[in-house]
């Protein structure tokens, strides 16, 4: 994710920056920047298959699904001008007097969404179980969250809301028929096939986010322990706190 945003929210500003200085704009629109440029953000593709199994992870793992949709939701917010700074710089102050714009919200809000939905489906296969209508008011939900990710516009528009629903059927499915009860990890072959379908929606969305598929291994790691308390929270604030400093070094520099 890093890599993906350092190319897009500050390289790019310096590749696109009128250097008054000859050798300064030769530097950086040398090859080697260009190319930096172009291959930092496949690095990136690597990070929403991650947050969407992990997402689904902690659906399982928290203590309060709404609690958790709350602070997902807050984060949400709050980085959605440190965002807005880093992708939508153009649409902002001074140029238009506008601190923020809702034309494309961040990733915070596309796994919002997908909690939201898988929350509401679990409560009412906890409450009524599976049956024939049940199942169809589970399509239009599932149908809902994945139009409200478009209509929204949210990053990785409907293709994300639709990998969070996957990794979630897969992830329900292999609890049922691994015998685990929903605790974690589930055996390596459920995490695979959790990773592998996820990606798919997006490999549609672009061709870009085969990458995605290194995460398959990377999952192999996974020991489903919890991570500290401090660790939680520097991961929420990373994302809105780096969004904000690579902007402000752009600005600054630029």
């Amino acid at each position: 994710m890093l890599c993906d945003h350092f190319a897009k929210v500050f390289l790019i500003g310096l590749i696109n920056h009128p250097w008054p200085n000859a050798s300064t704009t030769v530097f950086f629109h040398s090859e080697q920047i260009i190319r930096l440029y172009e291959f930092l953000p496949y690095f990136g593709r690597l990070a929403f298959p991650l947050f969407v199994f992990l997402l689904v992870e902690g659906f399982y793992l928290t203590k309060n699904r709404w609690k958790y949709l709350r602070r997902i939701f807050i984060f949400a917010l709050i980085s959605e001008i440190p965002f807005d700074m880093g992708f939508r710089y153009k649409n902002l102050a001074p140029a238009t007097g506008k601190l923020i714009e809702f034309s494309y919200q961040n990733v915070l809000f596309t796994l919002a969404i997908g909690l939201f939905a898988m929350i509401l489906i679990e409560m009412i296969l906890t409450k009524f179980g599976i049956t024939s209508p049940v199942s169809i008011l589970i399509v239009f939900i599932a149908i809902g969250s994945i139009w409200l990710g478009n209509r929204l516009d949210v990053d990785y528009h409907a293709y994300g809301v639709a990998a969070i629903l996957i990794a979630y059927a897969i992830r329900k499915v292999g609890s049922i028929r691994s015998d685990s009860g929903g605790v974690s990890p589930l055996p390596l072959p459920w995490r695979t096939a959790e990773m592998l379908l996820l990606i798919i929606p997006l490999i549609l969305m672009s061709t870009s986010e085969v990458w995605g598929l290194i995460d398959v291994a990377l999952i192999a790691l996974y020991s489903g322990r919890r991570g500290g308390h401090m660790n939680k929270w520097f991961f929420y604030a990373f994302y809105p706190a780096h969004f904000f400093i690579l902007a402000l070094l752009r600005i600054i520099l630029t």
